[in-house]
């Protein structure tokens, strides 16, 4: 549909690598789409701030052009780590995988638990978006929560009250913690 109307698809792919099944990338569907990858999220390397793009040369170059203006380069130590963990790939991303399945089956079992809550299992990704029933604002929650120890973002920041956004791709036992002090709050709500 975007090629037949000329539209360009960009496509944020920094949690493809952590799906059961990897898919192709969108930009080998059509040479109307880019795809944006990075070490941050199915790498778990946030902190080397080193991404790509994939996509048609004149995207790329007309990208690299506005680059320049922002920065002249990423830490070349940066880029060095990125290629190690890149060779790495394979094994970096089952035990990413492994951690994932391992924290969203605790955050299922959280949610099956109770019936306040309810939300569409993310097939990849490691960040839930939670649909509650207590007549509260999604800013108030987050707000309990914050004082409890608990991050959320509110619904609202997102467009959506009677939502938050939980991400679950952190420390096993951290999260289990976490998920207990949600599961308390909601059921006294």
């Amino acid at each position: 549909m975007c090629s037949e109307r000329g539209i360009l698809l960009i496509a944020d792919e920094v949690y493809r690598e952590l799906s059961d099944t990897i898919l192709p990338s969108m930009w080998e569907y059509s040479s109307q789409a880019v795809s944006i990858g990075s070490m941050s999220k199915a790498y778990g390397l946030a902190g080397l701030r080193v991404g790509w793009i994939v996509g048609p040369p004149e995207i790329i170059e007309r990208c690299a052009e506005k680059r320049d203006y922002t920065s002249l380069c990423s830490p070349v130590i940066g880029q060095h780590l990125a290629l190690t963990a890149l060779k790495h790939r394979t094994k970096i991303w089952e035990r990413n995988r492994q951690l994932r399945q391992k924290n969203i089956t605790l955050l299922e079992n959280m949610i099956k638990n109770n019936p306040n809550l309810r939300w569409q299992k993310p097939e990849s990704g490691v960040v839930a978006w939670i649909g509650y029933s207590q007549k509260i604002s999604s800013e108030q929650l987050a707000w309990d929560l914050h004082k409890l120890g608990v991050l959320v973002a509110p619904g609202i920041f997102f467009g959506e009250e009677g939502h938050f956004r939980l991400g679950f791709g952190g420390n096993t036992s951290e999260l289990e913690a976490g998920l207990a002090i949600l599961g308390d709050y909601f059921k006294e709500l």
